[in-house]
Order: structure tokens, then sequence, then C-alpha cells
């Protein structure tokens, strides 16, 4: 198995700021794979989002980039994260995002366990590690928390701070326009507010930011069912790394002056 999680420019200390990948993989572990019913699908990963960010590397901008799926381990919920089936209050998930069963045995508590212990634990100290590094440079620092969303809610990029606690009103409001200036629709904490890890990191003198972007904004112009690996649209990704690209080089200078 390769490993659960790549750090770029970790020693790059340019910028106040640590973007987190936490859903970008796909990786399993082989007991995992075995124990899948046969023919399940994983659905509702954040595809691609290395690839149409894969920018901020060029920019020596601290990145952590997840390998491993959620479904293996969420790192975006809480350790005490495990109450009735749902995907959005598990740490590790029994039934697909789309509700569909996923083990032919209930999963022991050794594996369990196992799984915290090599994969979302270290993920966490990762996290950790890069801002604290970065706090011996910088008075504020901050944390992005980089996703993407399949449902039609009528924008291409929902922005969360848990309605202003995890990042200051008028620094929050200036990327809500920064995006908006290069092309997209904006939505700002509905209904994403941010999940464990955006609510968690950003406290004292970190500021923490959920982005999700819209698969249609930058996979495919279609609509995305029950399926894995989707065909990426060369052209719209493209075109949409561009608009990031532009965002990211001014809310860098924005930061700086924040």
């Amino acid at each position: 198995m390769k490993k659960a999680f790549s750090i770029y420019n970790q020693d790059q200390h340019l910028y106040p700021l640590v973007i987190s990948m936490p859903h970008s993989g796909t990786q399993l572990t082989q007991k995992m794979k075995d124990n899948l019913i046969e023919g399940v699908i994983l659905p509702n990963m954040d595809w691609y989002i290395p690839l149409v960010y894969d920018f901020l590397k060029e920019m020596n901008i601290t990145v952590i980039e997840n390998h491993m799926s959620r479904y293996v381990i969420d790192p975006n919920r809480s350790l005490k994260d495990n109450h009735d089936t749902s995907y959005k209050t598990n740490l590790i998930y029994r039934q697909t995002t789309l509700g569909y069963p996923m083990y032919q045995k209930d999963l022991l508590e050794d594996e369990i366990n196992e799984r915290i212990e090599l994969f979302y634990k270290p993920y966490h100290q990762a996290i950790e590690n890069a801002l604290n590094e970065k706090k011996k440079y910088f008075s504020k620092v901050y944390l992005i928390d980089l996703h993407s969303f399949g449902a039609d809610l009528g924008t291409d990029i929902i922005l969360g701070n848990k309605n202003n606690q995890t990042m200051n009103k008028k620094l929050f409001q200036k990327i809500h326009q920064l995006l908006e200036k290069y092309g997209f629709r904006v939505r700002d904490n509905d209904p994403f507010q941010g999940g464990y890890i955006t609510r968690y990191y950003g406290k004292e003198n970190v500021e923490s930011l959920q982005i999700e972007m819209w698969y249609q904004k930058y996979i495919a112009n279609r609509y995305f069912g029950n399926e894995e690996s989707p065909e990426i649209d060369i052209q719209l990704m493209n075109q949409t790394r561009k608009q990031l690209h532009q965002f990211f080089i001014e809310l860098l200078k924005m930061l700086d002056e924040n």
C-alpha cells in the first residue's frame, strides 16, 4: 500500500497558509477490499481535487493531500462521531453516502482502532504540525479545507466558516467577493458550514475556512449519480483551474495584508 498522505512544501514558509484535502483520496486497505460487498460502488468522493488545485504546490503553499478514501476513515469527523447510520455523523461509514450497505461482515473493533491509528491520527498530526510550524513565522495562520459536492445546489462554491466563528466576517466576505470576481457563483454556510477540521482548528490565532466546489464546475457539466472515478472534461477543468489560480494569487496578497 502507498503512503496514506503527502505533504508538499512542508519547509516552505513564504505564506501563513496551510491547505488540507481530507477527502481527495481513493485508496482502500486490502482488509477493507476483502470485506466489501461484491460490486458495491463508493460514490461521492472529492474526485480530482488535487488535480484541479495542482498549482498550489508550484506556488510554494503547504498542502496536505490525503490518499486514503473517506470510506476507510473520515478525517473530517470527530473521534466521537459514531451515530446512527449516516455518513455525516460517522467516523467510519457502514453505508455509502447514498445509503447502500458496504460490508459483508460487521467491522471488528480492532480494525476500527487500526484505521484510527494508521490513518486518522497521523493526518491530524500533520495538520497540527504544519500550523504550529507556521506560527513560528507568522502571528496569524490560515487553514483552508478543500472539498467538492455533487448535488445541484444552485451555486458553484459554498464557503463555510461556521457562521463567522472560524474566520472573521470581514475576511470571509472579501474571499466571497474575490471568488465572484473570477466568475464563480458563491454561497455562504448553506448547507455546508465547515466540517470537523474547519471547526476544530479555527481558533485562537488560526482562522479556518472550508471551500466546497460543485462537480459540474470542474469535472463535467452533467448529473452525477451512483458512480466512481467519473471522466473529466479537460477543457472545463483547465478553465476552472485558471480561475482558481488567479483567485489564490490574489488571496495570498490579501492574507499578507490582513
